[in-house]
């Protein structure tokens, strides 16, 4: 999770095991994304691309995860920031999540486009714009606070997008939010929920499994398990899932 996925800083990784020099290289490509930004975008559109970038830590650490404008700019409105969105998603800088209302097959069919998340593109690249220090983490991952859930999320979801899936959250109300939901190549409806730790909670997780009879995946610190049509996997498994 310290590292990420990025070739460049994989690779420097496995050659020399150093994370101080991983920081370095993380913060290259950070800024090279946001070069990016200034030379391809309109030039209008720049610093409201940098805005949206800078923003998302403060979007992942409240409680309720949804995208809000105005974490940006106060009275910041959809029209003013809908285009960068777009751009920096079709761009995959960022990962956009959005809200299925139904969590029936085809997924797609009941997106809440208006409702979405957005995640940065690599779980390495977020610890970095993060900025704590790796000392620290490795130490004590509960100094991560509010961002130890958006880290995990951030993880997980980064593997779903590899594998090629679409990617939703459901939330019918505002005190039931499933993280992800995902069809799979068979066609069934799998709902996950992401734990940072060894949490056993997974409330709304069963809710969507009773409304839906879906297949419930609870993604943690724990090991291998089912029960029924639950199963447990352990963080470090999620690149299986799709395959």
């Amino acid at each position: 999770m310290i590292v990420g996925g990025m070739p460049e800083v994989v690779k420097d990784f496995i050659d020399h095991h150093d994370y101080s020099n991983i920081k370095k290289i993380q913060s290259s490509i950070i800024n090279a994304y946001i070069a990016d930004m200034q030379k391809y975008a309109d030039t209008s559109d720049t610093p409201k691309l940098v805005d949206i970038w800078n923003s998302i830590p403060q979007q992942l650490s409240k409680d309720n995860r949804k995208f809000q404008y105005s974490v940006i700019k106060k009275h910041g409105r959809s029209k003013e920031y809908q285009f960068p969105i777009h751009w920096l998603s079709m761009a995959g800088i960022v990962n956009r999540v959005e809200k299925v209302k139904v969590g029936r097959i085809p997924l797609i069919s009941y997106k809440d486009d208006k409702s979405f998340k957005l995640y940065l593109l690599d779980v390495g690249l977020y610890g970095r714009l993060l900025n704590i220090p790796v000392e620290k983490i490795l130490v004590d991952e509960n100094i991560l606070g509010t961002q130890k859930g958006p880290v995990a999320e951030t993880y997980v979801l980064q593997s779903l997008v590899a594998n090629q899936h679409q990617i939703f959250y459901w939330q019918p109300n505002q005190y039931t939010e499933l993280d992800f939901v995902i069809q799979n190549k068979d066609g069934d409806v799998l709902g996950l929920e992401v734990k940072s730790g060894k949490g056993t909670s997974y409330n709304s997780l069963k809710k969507f499994q009773e409304e839906y009879d879906a297949i419930g995946i609870r993604i943690s610190n724990k090991n291998f398990g089912k029960v029924e049509n639950l199963i447990t996997i352990p963080l470090y498994s999620v690149f299986c899932l799709g395959n």
